[in-house]
């Protein structure tokens, strides 16, 4: 034993007196004004968002899902946006239709401000790619097509200057070019004056980005309207809590105008390590203002649940928790638990 070890061991153990070293918190409270901010910026981001997919005219058209939430320390995005395994409207085919297809992606500023014209001023620049080992690529002409469009200008409505991906398939070498959109850098003053590219914080840990990333794979909503399954867009944050994430849904009728949002909190148990044990998934009730945060406007039921992780493009749905939801009527159902031990223990993501 060499002398350094001799000391090391001399100060350390009376320290320790026999007890284990208590295992350093893995979040961090958050104050009510950033979970505010957090919960406005992805309203804002996902208002800029359109997700299009296979038109109603094609028949078995998917309802579409897009989820968004943050991506690392400084407050970017990364989302996921994808085709439902049931169709919007045709009560001639049975849920569910094909598997779920994944467009995963991320939204950050560029670093270089610098543009072609050196006359012109500098500019913040804003990139959306698209993760293709996270992706699902397919033909242009598939029913799981997705195209996932940005607004970063300040216009409220342009038809130029959009930030534009898809889940194209890149075609091989020699063949014609089919469309494929895998990255897209635009100006992004917009966004800036949208306060989207100013964090609201930066105490999101590690385990929140982990968090952020698993509950995007898992938290799925179904909204129906008459026969036909609706849009929706899913924005995740956190909550005050060091322990709670909050979930809104925001429900899209068939020409895209919203029905209001369905909002809810899942507080998540886990180990000194990080393994995720168990938790509790609740709706939140209806707001009392126009103006209020953290409740729920949605105008049709709404349902919400946490599925069983699948390969995207390849496997269907095939368990998950029990769901929770709200009425507009009779307010929200009653809190469900959630066993996270159960439902990711085909994955390699909770050890």
């Amino acid at each position: 034993m060499s002398k350094l070890q001799a000391i090391l061991i001399a100060i350390l153990v009376p320290a320790l007196g026999g007890r284990s070293i208590p295992a350093q918190e893995l979040t961090v409270p958050l104050t009510s004004p950033q979970v505010d901010c957090n919960e406005g910026q992805l309203n804002r981001l996902l208002i800029r968002n359109t997700t299009a997919g296979a038109s109603l005219e094609e028949g078995a058209a998917p309802a579409l899902t897009t989820l968004v939430s943050y991506s690392n320390s400084s407050g970017f995005y990364e989302g996921l946006a994808l085709t439902n395994e049931g169709v919007r409207c045709n009560p001639g085919l049975p849920p569910p239709g094909q598997p779920e297809h994944y467009l995963s992606f991320n939204i950050n500023p560029s670093i270089r401000t610098l543009l072609l014209n050196p006359q012109r001023p500098e500019l913040g620049q804003v990139e959306l790619g698209r993760e293709e080992t996270n992706s699902n690529l397919v033909s242009p002409s598939a029913s799981t097509r997705i195209v996932l469009t940005i607004n970063p200008t300040l216009a409220g409505s342009a038809n130029s200057g959009l930030l534009t991906i898809n889940n194209f398939v890149v075609p091989a070498v020699g063949f014609t070019y089919n469309g494929f959109l895998a990255n897209s850098t635009k100006p992004g003053r917009g966004l800036s004056q949208d306060g989207l590219l100013t964090p609201c914080h930066t105490a999101f840990t590690a385990q929140d980005r982990r968090i952020f990333a698993i509950l995007q794979r898992m938290v799925r909503v179904v909204a129906v309207q008459g026969i036909c399954l609706l849009d929706a867009k899913i924005a995740v944050f956190r909550g005050e809590d060091s322990h709670t994430y909050r979930i809104d849904a925001y429900i899209q009728d068939l020409n895209g105008a919203s029905l209001g949002k369905a909002a809810a909190v899942l507080q998540i148990d886990w180990t000194s390590a990080g393994v995720l044990t168990s938790g509790t998934l609740s709706m939140l009730p209806a707001c009392s203002g126009s103006s209020q945060s953290g409740c729920s406007t949605v105008a049709v039921r709404t349902s919400m649940g946490l599925i069983v992780p699948v390969l995207g493009g390849s496997e269907r749905l095939h368990g998950g928790s029990q769901g929770i939801s709200f009425d507009p009527v009779t307010g929200p159902s009653t809190p469900v638990s959630i066993d996270f031990g159960a439902l990711l223990h085909d994955t390699t993501w909770n050890g």
